[in-house]
C-alpha cells in the first residue's frame, strides 16, 4: 500500500488563519461601533480576561470561546459615566451559574446560588421594603424550606411553593406578644393550625380590677391532631373521587370505541 503523502495547508487557509485575533488585543471596535472588547483572544473569540462595553452594559472577567464563562462583573454605565452594579459572581457559557450577587432593578439583592441564569439553590434576598428571606430558591421562586422575616419584626419558618407558604410551617407574630401559629399552609393559607399565646400577652400598663375569669380549654394538642387527621383524610378521598371519576372515564372511551366498531360492521 502505499503511502500516503501529507496534505499542505491551502495558502488561503494559512493567510486566513494569521489574520485571526490571538493573544492580548488593546481595542477592537465592533462595526457598529457599540461594542469595544480589550483583553485576551484565541482563533478570533474572547478567551482569558477581558474587557467587554457593549452600548452601556459591561462586563469585566473570564472569557471562553466568546463566552462569559469562569468568574465575572456585569454593570451598567449611565450617560454621566457612573456604574451601577448588576451581578457580580461566577459564569457559564453566557449564563448565571454558581455562587453570585444579583442586583435587580427595584434595588432588591440576591446573594446565593444560580442555574442556567435563575436564582436556584440555597439564597438569601433582601428586598425594598426591608423583609429579608434566607432559604431555598427553584428558578427564581421560593421553593423549599426557608425563613421569612418581615420588617413588622413577624417571622415565618417552613416550607414553600412557588413563593407561597405551602406544607407545614410556623408563624412568629412579634407584635402580638410573641404569639405562634403551628400548621399547615396551602397556597399561602393556613388550613390546619395551633395558637400557642406568648408570655406576655396579658400584660398591660393599667391592668383590669376585676379579677380575669380562668377558662378550661380542650387539650389543643389533641384537636391539632384530629385536625390535621380529618385534613389528611379530605385529601385521601378528593384523591380516590379523582382516580374513580378517571376510571369511569376511561370505560365509557372503551364502551365508545366498541360501540363505532360495532356499527362499521354493519355498514
Amino acid at each position: 500500500m502505499p503511502f500516503l503523502k501529507p496534505q499542505k495547508t491551502p495558502r488561503s487557509k494559512m493567510l486566513e488563519d494569521m489574520t485571526k485575533k490571538n493573544g492580548f488585543r488593546r481595542t477592537v471596535f465592533s462595526p457598529s461601533g457599540r461594542t469595544k472588547y480589550i483583553g485576551e483572544w484565541n482563533a478570533d473569540l474572547h478567551s482569558g480576561k477581558g474587557i467587554e462595553k457593549r452600548n452601556r452594559f459591561i462586563y469585566e472577567g473570564d472569557w471562553e470561546n466568546g463566552m462569559k464563562h469562569g468568574y465575572g462583573i456585569l454593570s451598567r454605565e449611565n450617560e454621566k459615566g457612573v456604574r451601577t452594579l448588576l451581578y457580580e459572581g461566577e459564569w457559564r457559557f453566557d449564563k448565571k451559574q454558581g455562587q453570585g450577587t444579583l442586583i435587580l432593578s427595584d434595588n432588591e439583592v440576591y446573594m446565593g446560588s444560580f442555574k442556567d441564569g435563575n436564582r436556584h439553590g440555597f439564597g438569601q434576598m433582601w428586598y425594598t421594603n426591608g423583609d429579608f428571606y434566607i432559604g431555598d430558591w427553584a428558578y427564581n421562586k421560593r421553593n423549599g424550606k426557608g425563613l421569612f422575616l418581615y420588617v413588622s419584626g413577624d417571622i415565618f419558618e417552613g416550607n414553600w411553593l412557588n413563593d407561597l407558604k405551602h406544607d407545614e410551617g410556623k408563624h412568629y407574630f412579634m407584635r402580638k406578644g410573641g404569639t405562634t401559629l403551628t400548621g399547615v399552609w396551602r397556597n399561602d393559607k393556613v388550613v390546619v393550625g395551633k395558637m400557642e399565646v406568648g408570655s406576655h400577652r396579658q400584660t398591660a400598663i393599667y391592668p383590669m380590677e376585676l379579677p380575669i375569669r380562668k377558662i378550661d380549654l380542650v387539650d389543643s394538642d389533641k384537636v391539632y391532631e384530629e385536625s390535621v387527621e380529618h385534613h389528611e383524610k379530605e385529601e385521601e378521598e378528593e384523591k380516590e373521587e379523582e382516580e374513580e371519576e378517571q376510571k369511569e372515564e376511561a370505560s365509557e372511551e372503551v364502551r365508545r370505541e366498541s360501540d363505532k366498531d360495532e356499527n362499521s360492521k354493519r355498514t
